[in-house]
């Protein structure tokens, strides 16, 4: 696969294969596959693989054997079209997140026990605490501007460890209940 003499020229492998992958996007229906397409070369195969980023599905295609260009789907290793909207997929990948979570919180746990590096040791204690709700307790303010229609108010909320931060949000009224 490089540009020595007796082996494939990199450059005609790469026009190869978009070749390919053209003809199999523009291939309407299986039959038509079967008359115009073709299977990739090992070349082929081996180059759609080394293009292939992180982010890519680990399936290939059934008609051409090239590596799927897709996007996985989250925290998962294949696209939908491979597999990755189905509910077991689904389900496996739930359970892989889940498995990590203890392994994540020990390693957590040694961080902040650490003593090299300390903001890593602060930073690592404050999320652990902050998980197990022991973090810093903050002062809210409310404060009612007025009536927007019969059924809302609305509220600005600000934190007071940081003034001029403050959200804006429409609370609706429970039905048959007015304001006080």
């Amino acid at each position: 696969m490089s540009d020595e003499p007796g082996l494939t020229p990199l450059s005609s492998v790469h026009a190869s294969l978009a070749a390919l992958r053209a003809l199999a996007r523009s291939a309407k229906s299986l039959e038509e596959w079967r008359r115009v397409g073709r299977f990739a070369t090992p070349e082929e195969v081996a180059l759609s693989e080394q293009e292939r980023k992180a982010w890519h599905c680990t399936g290939h295609s059934a008609r051409t054997g090239v590596a799927c260009t897709s996007p996985r789907v989250t925290h998962m290793q294949v696209c939908r079209r491979h597999g990755g909207s189905l509910a077991n997929v689904k389900r496996k990948a739930a359970e892989r997140l889940a498995a990590m979570v203890d392994p994540m919180l020990g390693r957590l746990h040694a961080l902040a026990l650490q003593d090299k590096h300390l903001p890593a040791a602060v930073n690592a204690a404050k999320d652990l605490l902050d998980r197990g709700g022991i973090g810093a307790e903050q002062e809210l303010k409310l404060h009612a501007i007025g009536r927007q229609g019969q059924d809302r108010i609305t509220v600005n909320i600000g934190f007071l460890q940081h003034p001029g931060t403050q959200q804006t949000i429409v609370v609706p009224l429970p039905p048959g209940r007015t304001e006080e």
